[in-house]
Formats: structure tokens, C-alpha cells, sequence
């Protein structure tokens, strides 16, 4: 697998979903942002 494609780090949590069952992927983006910030 290319570099570019390995993933730089991996989350493990709950996933945070609607009461349909869909993934609310706007609050995914959020903790990878959060997790950016804490770790520079």
C-alpha cells in the first residue's frame, strides 16, 4: 500500500449516530479536528 494511503492515525469510540441509524459524519469531523489540535 502507498504511504499517501495508509491512515496517519486510528480512533477507536462509539460512532456517533442518528436515532435512524445513519452516521452523523459532521461530528466525526469534529473530533478529528479536536484529536489534531491535541496532539500538536
Amino acid at each position: 500500500m502507498s504511504g499517501f494511503k495508509t491512515p496517519k492515525a486510528i480512533v477507536f469510540g462509539p460512532i456517533p449516530k442518528t436515532s435512524t441509524g445513519k452516521i452523523q459524519k459532521f461530528l466525526l469531523r469534529n473530533l478529528v479536528d479536536s484529536a489534531k489540535a491535541i496532539s500538536a
